[in-house]
């Protein structure tokens, strides 16, 4: 009992030796850190965290001589309930029945294989009874920062796929953004889905295109946040600011992109998921992007059936919004929001698109 009684006065739900009865008004405040940085914060009761024990415990308890009275019960779970939290304050998280799935531990990244020898790493997480939505990442980003899909993975299943080069993905060499699309059309057939979204960003957005054309009867909706536009459209091309490219060679590619995307990287932010992942293969992944933009992309938006909802900010200073005006109109089928305020990119501007414009079209 001396034990139990020191669990009790150190949980920190209950530190100062404050005693709780109703433990579905005892709220337990947690915070996991993972090495990118990122914090997320989950609340649960603790007589939720011990809900699923105690009413066994309470099942086996009701047919012995002794039974228990209501406060006994209370007590009962109360002392487990400490115990448990305590266990849990110590970092045993890998508990199957409360797995936390977003702490980096927990990330399981799983490879398709295809053309024989090559892998695409991907992340299938969230609702596995929801609707399915392929997300395509954008430029030094990483499919193991799942803390942007919270909200989205509760009633959505989330497959986060890391393009050739980048992360656990083979530095495979795409001829065109369509075959990109026809490989993880093969992907889509081996996971057995029937239906899907597609949730693109930045630099992913041509890529989700390309899945949409490869998976016609599939693909239902394209969500697009800050979206490269359709560089390889003679027009668009000529409202470019920077000197257009059309045949730079692989190393040259990944050259630029060390450059311009690494070359400034504090030491500490190397460390991070989205830097490494990114800068892997020798900034395959990047250089990739690159390389491959002002080519022929293998199609056409026009050839895009897939209801497309875009959104872009006129004050975005990476991508032009009237850029995003001009891929619009080459789309059959699209809504294009345009924010008055706003970044390029910003976890704030992420997670809302998600809440408004994502989440309202699943529900």
């Amino acid at each position: 009992m001396k034990i139990l009684n020191k669990l009790r006065r150190n949980t920190p739900a209950v530190r100062g030796g404050r005693y709780v009865a109703d433990f579905t008004a005892l709220n337990i405040r947690y915070t996991l850190r993972r090495s990118s940085g990122l914090a997320y914060r989950k609340t649960q009761s603790a007589y939720g965290l011990c809900a699923f024990f105690f009413r066994h415990i309470f099942a086996v308890a009701g047919n012995l001589r002794f039974p228990l009275s209501q406060p006994q019960k209370r007590r009962i779970a109360f002392t487990l309930g400490a115990i448990f939290l305590k266990f849990f304050e110590k970092g045993l998280t890998k508990i199957k029945v409360l797995l936390i799935l977003n702490h980096k531990e927990n990330i399981l990244i799983k490879h398709f294989s295809y053309n024989a020898k090559e892998t695409l790493a991907y992340n299938d997480f969230g609702n596995e009874k929801g609707f399915p939505i392929l997300v395509q990442h954008g430029t030094m980003a990483s499919i193991k920062d799942i803390g942007y899909f919270d909200e989205l993975q509760k009633v959505a299943r989330v497959i986060c796929i890391a393009r050739p080069g980048y992360g656990e993905s083979s530095p495979y060499l795409l001829k065109d953004i369509l075959e990109y699309g026809t490989i993880v059309s093969k992907l889509v057939e081996t996971l057995s889905i029937k239906q899907f979204d597609i949730f693109s960003s930045s630099a992913g957005a041509p890529y989700g295109y390309a899945i949409a054309k490869e998976c016609q009867n599939k693909a239902r909706n394209i969500y697009v946040y800050s979206g490269t536009p359709a560089l390889y459209d003679e027009n668009i091309q000529k409202k470019w600011p920077f000197p257009v490219n059309k045949d730079i060679p692989v190393d040259i590619s990944q050259q630029v992109a060390r450059e311009v995307f690494f070359s400034n990287i504090p030491a500490p932010e190397l460390e991070k998921d989205y830097i490494k992942d990114s800068m892997a293969n020798n900034c395959f992944g990047e250089g990739q992007n690159i390389r491959l933009r002002f080519k022929d992309w293998g199609f056409n938006l026009s050839e895009v059936k897939a209801k497309v909802y875009m959104q872009h900010s006129k004050k975005d200073n990476v991508l032009s919004y009237n850029l995003a005006e001009m891929t619009k109109e080459l789309l059959p089928n699209c809504e294009l929001e345009l924010l008055e305020e706003g970044e390029h990119f910003s976890d704030g501007g992420y997670k809302l698109f998600i809440k408004n414009t994502i989440l309202r079209n699943l529900v």
